[in-house]
């Protein structure tokens, strides 16, 4: 399958992107029969019907930060190597599926191909706490004015 190394890279972009604004609901490494690459899809409603290039140029403008702020060269995921799914998607409903099932923040790994359209020999799927939103810190109470 994929490497550790580009896990934990997938992982990181996957914060980025979240922590940027986009709409990132679940994500998978996964290999295809006729290719045997493992791709990183990211599924997001973002380009669900509609033109899928502002959302690829958020991930690149991730992946150039991440590497500027000093991400390991084995941890970077390589721009080919990124595909944005709409959650319409068979994968997507299918990793979105094991979600349901599995909510915990264990990663799972997949080794059939009952995953989308059944023509996966082997996925990786990131946790759901991933993509859930985190709550905002509560505020700092107000020290006292000093004397009183």
């Amino acid at each position: 399958m994929v490497p550790s190394e580009q896990r934990v890279g997938g992982e990181k972009l996957i914060d980025r992107l979240v922590a940027d604004g986009v709409d990132v609901r679940g994500a998978t490494w996964a290999a295809i029969y006729d290719d045997d690459q493992p791709y990183l899809y990211l599924i997001t409603a973002d380009v669900e019907d509609r033109d899928s290039r502002p959302t690829y140029k958020k991930v690149a403008a991730a992946r150039i930060a991440l590497a500027g702020e000093g991400l390991p060269p084995e941890q970077r995921i390589d721009r080919e190597a990124v595909k944005l799914i709409p959650p319409s998607s068979p994968l997507a409903r299918s990793v979105l599926s094991i979600y349901h099932r599995y909510p915990d923040d264990r990663p799972t790994v997949h080794h059939e191909s009952g995953l989308g359209s059944g023509n996966i020999t082997g996925a990786y799927i990131y946790p759901a706490s991933l993509f859930r939103p985190q709550p905002a810190p509560e505020p700092a109470a107000a020290e006292p004015p000093a004397g009183v």
